[in-house]
């Protein structure tokens, strides 16, 4: 199943996202938003030629990204801890649900 926009990024721990950026290289996502600082280092793992990926300023960029970019659904699985842009996965999960409800 392809999905139409996957946003991932948050804190950058040092840890290795290569099943990750493997798995995203078979095509199965239509766009990658990706959200400083993991995610702007995945950007150099990944196969622009199979996909779009796109590199965010922030949350509110990566949802007004996808927004003009879905066709049906968007993911936001960070996989990376928030810490340094949100309080915790609480909050930043907070802030996405606001924004995306801001988008109706």
């Amino acid at each position: 199943m392809i999905y139409d926009v996957l946003i991932i990024g948050g804190m950058d721990r040092g840890i290795s996202y290569a099943k990750l950026t493997e798995y995203l290289n078979t095509g199965a996502v239509a766009n990658v938003i990706l959200l400083p600082d993991s995610g702007w280092r995945i950007a150099t793992s990944l196969d622009n030629d199979k996909f779009a990926v796109v590199k965010a300023r922030n949350l509110a960029d990566a949802v007004n990204l996808a927004h003009s970019r879905a066709k049906q659904r968007v993911v936001l699985s960070p996989a990376a801890a928030s810490y340094g842009f949100y309080k915790n996965f609480e909050e930043r999960g907070r802030h996405f649900k606001e924004l995306v409800n801001a988008l109706k």
